[in-house]
């Protein structure tokens, strides 16, 4: 009994992890925002460089429709003071990806928010 509920099991982990890893690996690559939470931020230089040589960054960051979350990443290098990025994100992995974006492709409402707090 206890030899069929092993090999049980390990049929159920090699099913899912078939089906997690060959039904969809495009949504595996952090740069592909498919099932990913997209949030925007603007850098501000109160980094913590790390003893690996990365720069930790805990930064206010907003959704396209202005709901604020607190997001923390790290980059390999200093990012650039002032600038507006767009932070891929997961429930588990937290953010998986980032760029540099022009404040002209924010969403409205996150334009709206840095537009206020400039006054």
């Amino acid at each position: 009994m206890k030899r069929i509920l092993i090999v049980v099991g390990l049929f159920i982990i090699m099913i899912s992890a078939f089906i997690f890893f060959f039904y969809s690996p495009a949504k595996l690559t952090p740069e592909n925002p498919s099932g990913k939470t997209i949030y925007y931020t603007m850098v501000q230089n109160n980094n913590v460089k790390t003893e690996n040589n990365r720069y930790s960054y805990n930064l206010d960051s907003y959704n396209k429709k202005g709901s604020k979350k607190n997001l923390s990443f790290s980059a390999s290098k200093e990012l650039r003071e002032g600038a507006y990025l767009e932070l891929y994100t997961t429930t588990f992995r937290g953010v998986t990806y980032w760029q540099e974006i022009q404040f002209e492709d924010l969403p409205v409402a996150v334009k709206e928010i840095y537009d206020n707090n400039a006054k």
